[in-house]
């Protein structure tokens, strides 16, 4: 079975005032992490995510 990932990746940190999810669907099979942070340099996955998740109209599939 093929897994596909839609992920979001930070690399750094976000500036989480210019970050705005509405009506955006994540897709794939993978049980992995959707949000990520970068492993050198760190990350505002966490922020990031909350954001979508507060956002209007969001899913995950």
């Amino acid at each position: 079975m093929l897994k596909v990932l839609v992920l979001i990746h930070s690399r750094g940190d976000a500036d989480l005032a210019n970050i705005s999810f509405t009506n955006v669907t994540l897709g794939g099979t993978s049980s992995d992490a959707r949000f990520t942070n970068d492993v050198n340099s760190g990350g505002s996955a966490a922020d990031i995510e909350e954001l979508f998740d507060n956002g209007t109209g969001n899913t995950v599939n």
